[in-house]
């Protein structure tokens, strides 16, 4: 399974006076072909490198200011992206050609991927002429963000902002979490909204400040108050209470397999590790009664996992615990 959650933020920064001006924009298939076989080029180009873990070859397509500023930190943010993602191929998300009046200008840019996912782009044109390109290599689930501001100088384009982003985990974007989340959220299923709703903060701000979805702060507001809700309804750990050897449930996070993300139980029992034959008798009866703690957690999904421990972790102490699975589909 690949790494993922990676955020890489690279940009050269100007605090030059924001001279008056304007600026006209043209999007997608509206730019002049020429500009756009240009920029297309030097997409490629940087994919490909990244892709090989060539940090001379994107190094190449940086301007001078953004090569100083990173000086000799390409090297791991090159090697962190290419070891990270699979960039075999991708596709362009959305791109825009930007001719300023003149350089250092303010540019705000409303826009949409989608009818539900509209968005602003901002920042500082270091260039009259300036290039946004957002692709998505294609070959993970885990979807990164590649986000790329190029200059034009002297005739020739150079990248001034590159950052690196989540775009989507298991090819649901933001929106598509916050959606399944308030979905869950009309049925009770609390945990199950709240781990949908923290994927999709982690995929909110694919291109930090750069891009700002226009349900940013809905979203943003939706989490917190789920949050609130779940901190008021659990005290950790939950005793079930309803079983004799009474676990204790301390956490609950979301698992990634292959086929997606389900819920991680995590418990403290009473039982020793060793004794496996003992444990899986409790953790079926764990599994029996679980829904009446947790609303939903057993409902509406494949898998649920868990993990037996004897004692809770404190991130210090190596411990020896056990793992079970339920295939709800089986049942």
């Amino acid at each position: 399974m690949k790494k993922y959650y990676i955020l890489i933020f690279i940009s050269a920064l100007f605090y030059a006076c924001n001279n008056a001006g304007g600026f006209m924009i043209w999007r997608g298939n509206n730019i002049e072909e020429q500009t756009r076989d240009e920029i297309r080029k030097l997409n490629g180009n940087l994919v490909h490198a990244l892709n090989n873990k060539d940090v001379k070859g994107v190094r190449a397509l940086l301007s001078k200011d953004l090569n100083k500023l990173l000086k000799n930190n390409l090297d791991s943010i090159v090697y962190g992206v290419g070891n990270s993602f699979n960039l075999d191929s991708y596709r362009v998300l959305d791109e825009y050609y930007i001719r300023n009046t003149t350089a250092g200008l303010q540019n705000t840019i409303p826009a949409a991927i989608t009818d539900d996912m509209n968005y602003t782009i901002s920042y500082k044109a270091m260039n009259k002429y300036a290039y946004i390109s957002l692709l998505v290599p294609t070959s993970d689930t885990n979807e990164l963000l590649i986000f790329a501001i190029y200059g034009k100088d002297d005739d020739e384009w150079k990248i001034n902002i590159l950052h690196f982003g989540q775009y989507s985990l298991s090819q649901k974007t933001a929106h598509d979490y916050y959606a399944e989340a308030k979905e869950f959220y009309d049925k009770s299923y609390l945990i199950d909204a709240a781990n949908s709703i923290s994927l999709g903060m982690k995929c909110l701000r694919p291109a930090k400040d750069f891009i700002i979805y226009e349900k940013d702060k809905e979203i943003k507001d939706f989490e917190n108050k789920l949050t609130s809700e779940i901190n008021n309804t659990y005290k950790m750990p939950v005793i079930l209470d309803k079983i004799d050897t009474k676990p204790q449930v301390f956490n609950i996070y979301t698992q990634e397999i292959d086929e997606g993300f389900f819920p991680m139980v995590y418990y403290l029992s009473t039982i020793n590790i060793s004794d496996t034959a003992a444990l899986k008798k409790e953790n079926i009866k764990i599994r029996n009664i679980i829904g009446d703690y947790f609303t939903g957690i057993d409902k509406d999904k494949k898998y649920v996992f868990y993990k037996a421990f004897n004692e809770i972790p404190d991130g210090n102490k190596t411990l020896t615990t056990y793992g079970f699975v339920d295939n709800l589909e089986n049942q």
